[in-house]
């Protein structure tokens, strides 16, 4: 169903949610699978910069993974066109049994979760409007003919941007919302895997960037090739490093060493704190106990740069005794995007104290954001460090 018709027909309205109602059931009752739990252990162990699905059922979270951008949206809530609240499916449901007692129709599942129901079975059943403003209630999900929110599509750019490989895994990308990410990772010169089975719409030759072709697809089936890839990538992961090779049609990890410690999402190629450099030779450096910052301001960019990448260890031995709390847990749900530094005082190379003022810009489940602080630095055995922020 198209958007257009949804919000411009009651009756229209009427059948998707029959329909959907009836079929809801089978869609409440799905499981994650192998390969949703494969992704949700590349997270866990620190592989991936971020996981961007065109699926709307939730199995990946339901699988355990966390930091989730839904493209399309998801099922599991309804949003009103109105007041633009967003309320549990759950509730929805528990409402449409309300009004509709006695109502029963059964019909064949479509993969997508609508029930095919006759014109009949349709017309006795009755659709509730949203219980805060009676407006007309949609699926939060992207329909044909509907735009994906633009911050929803800028996370998932930055995403794509922040990364040292793009893995398809079970897409055709028939549909240019999903093939956006592709090319533009191929445009950035970003190794591509795509597993699925069957050609995609990013196979080399097919997309925007001829000159810097997506890699070839894997046409095989998709759970033991990902198991294949899971494995390769754990072994890395046990050696403490990671890297990237080709190897056949097919792409493969290989090692290099990197930093010790904790790993955090992949290091991106451009530098989060927005100089003109390669993240390794920039904040890199200084993440990887390389060089240390030689001015407040560059302790300021690189401790940006280490929420970009989810460097938490190195956010913590960079914050003052003081002030620094026993643990930090970052949440992977929020993408910092963008850095501007307002003003600078003293944190030069010959004085001792320094305060930078600076705005960060950030995506959070889609939504963009900011805040501001002016923080103050101090050299402590002749390394700069962050001692707070100051009032006012």
């Amino acid at each position: 169903m198209t958007y257009q018709r949804f919000v411009g027909s009651a009756g229209a309205r009427r059948r998707y949610w029959a329909r959907s109602h009836v079929g809801w059931r089978q869609i409440g009752e799905a499981r994650p699978n192998a390969g949703h739990r494969a992704v949700a252990e590349l997270e866990r162990r620190g592989l991936l910069a971020g996981i961007v699905t065109q699926n709307v059922d939730g199995l990946h979270q339901a699988a355990g993974a966390r930091g989730v951008i839904e493209l399309h949206g998801g099922l599991d809530r309804v949003v009103c066109l109105s007041c633009r609240e967003r309320t549990p499916r759950a509730e929805l449901e528990r409402r449409l049994r309300e009004a509709n007692p006695g109502w029963e129709a059964s019909g064949q599942i479509n993969p997508d979760g609508d029930a095919v129901l006759t014109d009949e079975q349709v017309a006795g059943f009755r659709v509730v409007g949203c219980a805060g403003c009676d407006g007309v209630l949609k699926p939060d999900v992207v329909f044909f003919g509907e735009n994906v929110p633009r911050p929803r599509v800028d996370e998932c750019f930055a995403v794509v941007g922040g990364a040292r490989a793009l893995l398809v895994l079970g897409s055709s990308l028939a549909i240019k919302s999903g093939l956006q990410f592709v090319t533009k990772a191929a445009a950035l010169g970003i190794p591509i895997a795509i597993v699925n089975q069957g050609p995609t719409g990013g196979d080399a030759g097919r997309h925007a960037h001829p000159g810097r072709p997506a890699r070839s697809h894997a046409d095989r089936p998709r759970l033991p090739a990902l198991t294949g890839l899971l494995n390769t990538i754990s072994r890395a992961a046990a050696q403490g490093v990671w890297g990237w090779r080709s190897k056949g049609a097919v792409q493969g990890w290989r090692a290099h060493r990197c930093g010790r410690g904790r790993m955090g999402r992949m290091p991106p190629r451009t530098c989060p704190c927005g100089l003109p450099a390669p993240y390794r030779d920039c904040c890199g450096r200084f993440h990887r106990g390389e060089a240390a910052p030689a001015t407040a301001e560059q302790l300021m960019r690189s401790r940006f740069s280490a929420f970009g990448v989810g460097d938490e260890a190195y956010l913590l031995r960079t914050w003052h005794p003081s002030a620094r709390p026993p643990r930090l847990d970052l949440d992977r749900r929020v993408r910092w995007v963008r850095l501007e530094v307002l003003e600078s005082t003293g944190g030069s190379v010959v004085h001792t104290e320094g305060t930078v003022r600076f705005r960060a810009h950030y995506l959070e489940r889609g939504e963009a954001g900011e805040m501001e602080e002016h923080s103050r630095f101090v050299r402590l055995d002749g390394r700069w460090v962050y001692a707070g922020a100051l009032n006012g």
